[in-house]
C-alpha cells in the first residue's frame, strides 16, 4: 500500500493525514489532552478508527509510532482486511511501556524503518487555531432576549 500526504483534516481532528493511493485507508496524528495518538482507519468510516495508538507527549515517540504504522501498512495490500493482525491499541499507555505491544508492532514493521519527522508543536498550534476559530464562530449566533 502506498500513501499520499493530504494534509490536515480539521473536521475529524487528524493532522499529518495520509491516505492510501486507492483511497481506502488513512493514517494520521490526533492531539489529545495528554499528548498524541496515532490513528488509522478506513476512509468510509468518518467517526471511528481501526487503530488508536497512544504515542504520549514526546515528539520523537510521536514520529517513531507514526513511522511504524506507515511501515506496517506499506507492506500490505489496500484491501478490506488490511488491519487484521495489527493491535488496535496498547494495553499500557503510552506504547513504549507495553513491551509486548512494542515487540509486536516492530516485528510487523520489519527492518529498514524510515522515520517520518513530525513537528508536534506545529500540530498543537494548528489545533489551537482551529479551536479558537470554532469558538469564535459560535458567538455569531444571535442572542434573543
Amino acid at each position: 500500500m502506498k500513501f499520499v500526504f493530504v494534509g490536515d483534516d480539521l473536521e475529524i481532528g487528524i493532522y499529518e493525514k495520509q491516505v492510501s493511493e486507492d483511497g481506502r485507508v488513512w493514517v494520521g496524528i490526533s492531539p489529545v489532552l495528554y499528548g498524541y495518538r496515532i490513528r488509522a482507519g478506513y476512509t468510509v468510516d468518518k467517526i471511528g478508527c481501526a487503530l488508536d495508538w497512544c504515542a504520549g507527549a514526546n515528539p520523537s515517540d510521536v514520529s517513531r509510532l507514526y513511522s511504524i504504522i506507515l511501515a506496517i501498512l506499506s507492506k500490505r495490500d489496500d484491501v478490506a482486511d488490511c488491519f487484521y493482525d495489527i493491535p488496535g491499541a496498547s494495553t499500557i499507555k503510552p506504547f513504549y511501556r507495553d513491551h509486548q505491544f512494542t515487540k509486536t508492532i516492530l516485528t510487523l514493521a520489519g527492518s529498514g524503518l524510515v522515520l517520518h519527522d513530525v513537528c508536534v508543536s506545529e500540530i498543537s498550534r494548528k489545533q489551537n487555531e482551529a479551536l479558537f476559530l470554532y469558538d469564535w464562530n459560535m458567538i455569531d449566533e444571535p442572542v434573543s432576549e
